[in-house]
């Protein structure tokens, strides 16, 4: 493989997360959880791939951005955009932040007041 540039996409990457989809799809409608084969119970494994495949992108996303900014910039040093950036990641996580962090105090209400 040759050397790839910062921030290129990477085909294998992409290829080993099919993999994962794949390894998941059989072990739920070809294999142990459907028909109770377990040879076939590799779903544990496509879900592990997944999320190490995951990880590594989003750590390599959030290390560029860190090597992005110049050593004068204000962010560099603890002050400037570090708190915009974890507000815009909030914002954008925020639907599905809204039932674990707002449900159960809603159900603990609503089943003491019952």
């Amino acid at each position: 493989m040759a050397a790839q540039a910062a921030g290129a996409r990477i085909p294998e990457l992409d290829g080993l997360r099919g993999v994962a989809i794949a390894l998941v799809v059989v072990a739920h409608y070809c294999g142990e959880v459907e028909y109770g084969i377990h040879w076939l119970a590799l779903g544990w494994a496509g879900v592990d791939l997944f999320f190490v495949l995951s990880g590594y992108l989003i750590g390599g996303i959030l290390l560029r951005g860190a090597d992005l900014r110049s050593p004068g910039d204000a962010s560099s040093s603890g002050k400037g955009t570090g708190g915009l950036d974890a507000a815009k990641r909030l914002r954008a996580l925020w639907p599905s932040l809204r039932p674990p962090v707002l449900g159960p105090p809603k159900m603990l209400i609503t089943s003491i007041g019952a």
